[in-house]
């Protein structure tokens, strides 16, 4: 609930001094993302897992997100995968 994959039922919660129901954008570009277990799907690319996950970190812009996502690729020398 706090990275605003779930939906909170009742109740109220604050990040950082951001609440969560009004400012979740904001808390994104803020929050990380550690899952419990290896979240990495067979049929993705290293692009489209990227691709992702910039997204749950909040970004909208589709022009951003394949600009950042190259930038991270080249930067991990991933072109070839």
């Amino acid at each position: 609930m706090l990275t605003g994959l779930l939906d909170p039922t009742k109740g109220a919660a604050t990040v950082d001094g951001f609440e969560i129901f009004s400012n979740m954008d904001r808390l994104r570009e803020n929050l990380g993302f550690c899952p419990q277990h290896n979240v990495l799907f067979s049929e993705l690319t290293v692009r489209e897992h990227l691709e992702v996950y910039c997204a749950f970190k909040g970004q909208k812009s589709r022009y951003e997100i394949f600009r950042k996502v190259d930038k991270m690729i080249a930067q991990l020398e991933l072109e070839d995968v």
